[in-house]
């Protein structure tokens, strides 16, 4: 699957120029890849259907590319996010009828909620890209800027979190890891973290999805409910923190995914993992199929995908520990391991640079993650009875993401496990039809089952 993904998004992206009848050419070459694909997996049905339906997806979505032209024009709307840059402010402006990405160079900060108008110079959105996924219209640089009304957003659950966390020791990265607001994290941290290659801890994922699912479902438990009313209440939860997420792709892929296997349980059905891998991603894309062209859904998807499709890997190497430290900890790195193998060509091909200290690092990260996260869930929970007494706990929080700063600022020296270079698409799908490959051998050989829900 994530070999015909990358190719076929290699494809949408990169040939926008060709002519017609090279399109025809390419789309011929990527079925007859797909029929090679067919033949030595035929055995693989499920995987087989979902790579076919990816690869006709973005086969015939490449045909519309068109050249973009630089427009000059006036537009109001609300600031829907401010992602701000060393010397500037990328700006999300909604209107109704268009959704601009600008970039603005003057002093003056701009906040979510506010109402501007703005004039410059800004090209359409044609290309199959991220600005595509995120259904923005037109991207450029604002030249005037007018502010209209300042509005913010009153009595929300995102402004009471902001206001408990505010007088914290790292409010920015309470809201970076629960809430996934980058916009006030320091530049300097947000380097750090992207230094040491653990700058996906900072973007609310799978990872910190299920954290959070854990502790909600562990408070739903104490409770003297029916399992499956437990498990509606808890998908509720979960769904109210994918609104207060703003949708992301990498939350979505989380939360589609958590509502199947919980549906399954209600339904008391018995299913495969990986199934529920590929039902997440169709489901999704029939909604949004512009989320396919999302880097973000890639990487997550991919990454969900590595984890489950390794499980039956993982838990052979972690059956060779009997101590249940040492077997929970090799089970850690392990699913680590297989997730870095399985993502960072496509993150050089991407980004053009890989940290592979982000192996070693991630773990001990995330388990610092964890605990800060419980920490910081928990004092939620008391703010209700007590602002004070939740103070107490989100300074616990803050002493976790003091030591996980300095663990960083430690490690940040060491440059040698650091590469910069690209990798050219015919490589990145030649990586993986070997190592998807090599893994069906492998499962195979050893004759792996399947984990089922």
């Amino acid at each position: 699957m994530p070999f015909l993904l990358f190719l076929s998004k290699t494809a949408a992206l990169l040939v926008p120029d060709i002519q017609f009848s090279g399109k025809y050419i390419l789309l011929f070459c990527l079925l007859l890849l797909l029929g090679g694909v067919l033949f030595v997996l035929k055995k693989q049905v499920k995987i087989i259907r979902f790579s076919f339906f990816l690869v006709f997806f973005l086969s015939l979505s490449f045909f519309e590319s068109e050249i973009s032209l630089e427009k000059e024009f006036v537009f109001t709307g609300k600031v829907l996010e401010v992602r701000p840059k060393k010397e500037r402010q990328n700006l999300i402006v909604e209107n109704g009828s268009s959704k601009v990405w600008a970039s603005y160079t003057g002093k003056e900060e701009i906040l979510a909620g506010w109402k501007i108008e703005a004039s410059g110079s800004f090209y359409p959105v044609k290309e199959k890209n991220w600005f595509y996924s995120e259904n923005i219209t037109h991207t450029g640089y604002v030249k005037n800027l007018k502010i209209i009304e300042k509005t913010e957003e009153k009595n929300s659950f995102k402004a009471y979190f902001i206001k408990l966390t505010g007088e914290s020791l790292f409010p920015f990265l309470h809201q970076g890891f629960f809430l996934g607001e980058k916009r006030y994290i320091p530049e300097s941290v947000l380097e750090l973290f992207k230094q040491n290659g653990v700058l996906h801890l900072l973007a609310v994922s799978g990872m910190h999805i299920g954290m959070v699912a854990f502790f909600v479902f562990f408070i739903l438990k104490s409770f003297p409910l029916h399992p499956k009313i437990t498990l509606v209440l808890f998908l509720a939860v979960i769904h109210f923190y994918l609104y207060l997420l703003d949708y992301s792709p990498a939350s979505v892929r989380a939360v589609v995914f958590t509502t199947m296997v919980s549906a399954a349980k209600i339904l008391e059905r018995r299913v495969k993992l990986l199934d529920m891998v590929y039902l997440s991603g169709w489901l999704i894309l029939m909604v949004n199929p512009r989320m396919l062209y999302s880097i973000g859904f890639i990487i997550s998807f991919s990454a969900a995908f590595a984890i489950i499709f390794t499980l039956p890997f993982t838990q052979k190497i972690s059956a060779f520990f009997k101590n249940k430290l040492l077997k929970n900890l090799s089970a850690s790195f392990f699913i680590g391991l297989f997730v870095q193998i399985f993502i960072f060509p496509l993150i050089l091909f991407v980004f053009g640079s890989f940290n592979f200290l982000s192996l070693f690092l991630t773990i001990p990260l995330s388990f610092l993650l964890s605990l800060s996260l419980g920490w910081l869930l928990s004092a939620l929970l008391l703010s209700l009875a007590s602002f004070s007494l939740a103070g107490i706990l989100i300074s616990a929080s803050d002493s976790l993401n003091y030591l996980m700063m300095k663990t960083m600022e430690l490690t940040l020296p060491l440059k040698w496990f650091e590469i910069h270079t690209g990798i050219h698409p015919v490589v990145l799908g030649l990586y993986y039809l070997l190592l998807l490959g090599g893994a069906f051998y492998a499962k195979k050989k050893w004759k792996l089952k399947e984990i089922f829900v």
